[in-house]
């Protein structure tokens, strides 16, 4: 099944966490996308059990900048224990996002998220 989450966040002149999240697949697809009107530095980091670590060099699609109006895709494959997308922006912005994933469920099984 074919999940995605849809959400937007306020981004400050420092450098903080805009969403993190916990894997339940492998394989996850980002949209990020500047809806402010000042540049957002972001970047993209995971723990693969030793604390946080950039996961890609600056200018890559996992660090980089948006300019207003402007949209990225981040595709992440990676079995790392956590990820989270940090940001900031000289006189703030908002981004909004989605993130997309695939997740398995038998025949009849729960519903991931929605069960108690």
């Amino acid at each position: 099944m074919t999940v995605t989450f849809n959400d937007q966040q306020a981004v400050t002149g420092s450098l903080a966490t805009l969403f993190a999240f916990l894997p339940q697949s492998d394989a996850y697809e980002i949209l990020i996308k500047n809806v402010g009107a000042n540049t957002v530095n972001f970047k993209m980091q995971h723990d693969v059990g030793a604390g946080w670590v950039d996961m890609g060099a600056e200018a890559t699609e996992f660090n980089n900048t948006l300019t207003a109006g402007q949209a990225r895709v981040i595709r992440v494959v990676s079995g790392a224990v956590n990820y989270q997308l940090l940001g900031s922006a000289t006189g703030g912005s908002t981004v909004e996002f989605a993130v997309t994933t695939e997740i398995k469920r038998v025949s009849g099984g729960n519903m991931p998220l929605v069960s108690l």
